[in-house]
């Protein structure tokens, strides 16, 4: 996935520059909310998926990571269709997130669109994000996969809810 990921946010930041913001927010935000809608629906049912499709996922995280700063949810979406153990799912897409945010910095940086002011923000943030990672590593031996599934679900839900409002405001 990380090949595609980077080729995606490559495509992201030249489409970042030249399409309508709103628009494609509000898009996004739309196609969130059916998914998590869609899984939550479908409840305890997982359809495993080929591996065939984690070139599209790496390809659409990159490239939703470049333009929206959410590139998450095709990772999420991908991987749990294809990882049954759950702390698999977990540490996998843990470290898809951390790979796709590190090649997001970089083709920002290398687009001179990272400033001064967002690498002082990524420092700080930081800290908040590994501890978020010590606190999923320590909860997700009290959790079911599937309310892990539901949980997924309705952070994409909360995603998607966020980008719409953040279309129209």
């Amino acid at each position: 996935m990380v090949p595609l990921c980077l080729l995606g946010a490559v495509l992201g930041v030249t489409l970042l520059v030249s399409l309508p913001r709103r628009a494609t927010l509000a898009a996004f935000g739309v196609l969130l909310l059916f998914y998590g809608v869609y899984t939550l629906y479908q409840g305890k049912v997982v359809r495993m998926i080929s591996r065939g499709w984690a070139p599209l996922a790496g390809f659409m995280g990159g490239l939703m990571g470049t333009l929206f700063g959410i590139g998450a949810p095709p990772y999420a979406m991908y991987l749990s269709h294809r990882i049954t153990d759950k702390a698999a799912l977990r540490a996998t897409l843990s470290s898809m997130v951390l790979m796709s945010t590190t090649i997001r910095a970089l083709v920002f940086a290398l687009g001179g669109l990272m400033l001064r002011d967002r690498l002082v923000m990524f420092a700080v943030l930081l800290p908040f994000a590994l501890a978020g990672l010590w606190w999923g590593n320590r909860l997700q031996g009290r959790i079911s996969r599937e309310q892990l599934g539901r949980f997924i679900s309705l952070l994409v839900l909360l995603i998607g809810a966020s980008v719409l409002i953040r279309a129209f405001t």
